[in-house]
């Protein structure tokens, strides 16, 4: 399963900037509570000794009992983040969204000056256990924030600007890497890069990030198994599945979230019927919307809103004040979805073979089996036969 979040690691030593955020984590009032639903978990008792979950060039994650601490990369701009987090700490994302424990971000010192934010701990995605990944939830989770009225999540009904969803910029970043890795030069992997140029050239503009995306729909951006986390609950509902980083999201095209699960499914690597699971709980849950919505024109005191329909919960649209379901006006079709599906689909696939190729490069070693998939990918839809269809 692609990209899923490792579980925590309390032998890896922290790095210096690890250190900072282990501090930030042990600061008198730091809480996993603050500005969160009651329901979330309170630290765990006695306080764990800090754990390293991601350590990479752009990113550092630390987490200490029932917080975790995140050092966003580099150049984040702060004004997008400050409004991302106001965004996911707001009532209109709850169980959508998991909440910040700080609505604000601390810089940290040292000479990249890095952002930091604080959240509740949860529960990823079992990596060893392809059983265990969530479809219904995951799709259903990214079409009830498709499905939020962006006017209504912002404070004081005030319009302030949403950032666009970053996701085609950091796609762009990732294939622009092809050109500084050396990966023309190496044996066996030159006509693959001209495959994934291709691939990239033929898509449109919004989606090599050359243009902005269609405003569409307040979108997640960087949608994969890893940013799924479980939380426990009090009640009948012993858990509640939530989207984490909020990085990358903003307005854009809704099909953007679905591409990189259709990537893996179109280079086989997701089972049909786990694609299935995935696109009937989206497409349940936007159905879902578009009754919540027609029952607020036909009420207009009345906020309606759409929680994540997941099986044997056909029921679960609720009333709330603060934010209105909708369908976004490029909702996916309930027929075949890949005419909106198929370009953020090539892109994402452009991106994983980009990745892939640029790593094997730098370090000298054959592909493995999933990079060889979406490589292969790319071979077949830049074929000038075939260009254009995943």
């Amino acid at each position: 399963m692609p990209q899923q979040q490792s579980p925590p690691n309390a032998s890896t030593p922290l790095s210096a900037l690890g250190q900072q955020l282990a501090r930030l984590l042990a600061a008198p009032g730091a809480s996993p509570v603050r500005g969160a639903p009651p329901e979330l978990p309170e630290p765990s008792e006695p306080p764990e000794p800090p754990a390293v979950l991601v350590e990479r060039r752009e990113v550092t994650v630390v987490r200490a009992g029932g917080l975790v601490a995140k050092a966003h990369a580099a150049g984040t701009d702060a004004a997008a983040l400050a409004l991302r987090l106001r965004l996911a700490a707001g009532g209109a994302l709850a169980g959508i969204v998991l909440p910040p424990a700080s609505p604000e971000a601390v810089r940290l010192p040292g000479p990249e000056e890095r952002l930091a934010t604080t959240w509740p701990y949860g529960t990823p995605v079992d990596p060893e256990d392809e059983t265990a990944v969530p479809w219904e939830a995951a799709g259903a989770l990214l079409a009830a924030l498709h499905a939020v009225d962006v006017p209504a999540v912002v404070s004081g009904g005030r319009p302030s600007r949403v950032p666009p969803m970053a996701g085609p910029v950091r796609t762009a970043r990732v294939v622009a890497r092809l050109w500084t890795a050396g990966v023309g030069g190496t044996p066996g992997l030159a006509e693959a890069r001209r495959a994934v140029e291709n691939v990239w050239e033929g898509l449109p503009a919004w989606c090599r990030a050359e243009e902005p995306s269609p405003p569409l729909a307040l979108c997640h951006g960087d949608f994969h198994l890893g940013q799924l986390v479980r939380l426990p609950l009090h009640g009948p509902r012993r858990e509640e599945w939530l989207l984490i980083d909020v990085d990358d999201m903003g307005l854009g095209d809704p099909a953007w979230d679905l591409a990189r699960p259709a990537a893996w499914y179109a280079s086989g690597l997701l089972a049909p019927e786990d694609w299935h699971r995935l696109l009937t709980a989206y497409l349940a849950t936007q159905t879902a919307s578009a009754a919540s919505a027609a029952s607020a024109t036909r009420a207009p005191r009345t906020t309606r809103t759409v929680r994540p329909v997941l099986p044997g919960q056909p029921d679960r649209a609720v009333d709330r004040a603060g934010r209105a379901g909708r369908v976004p006006p490029s909702a996916l079709p309930e027929g075949d979805p890949w005419p909106r599906l198929d370009a953020p689909a090539r892109a994402l696939t452009a991106h994983h073979a980009a990745r892939a190729l640029a790593s094997a490069a730098v370090e000298g070693r054959a592909l493995d089996g999933d990079e060889i998939a979406f490589v292969d990918s790319c071979l077949r839809i830049g074929h000038p036969r075939r260009r254009g269809t995943v």
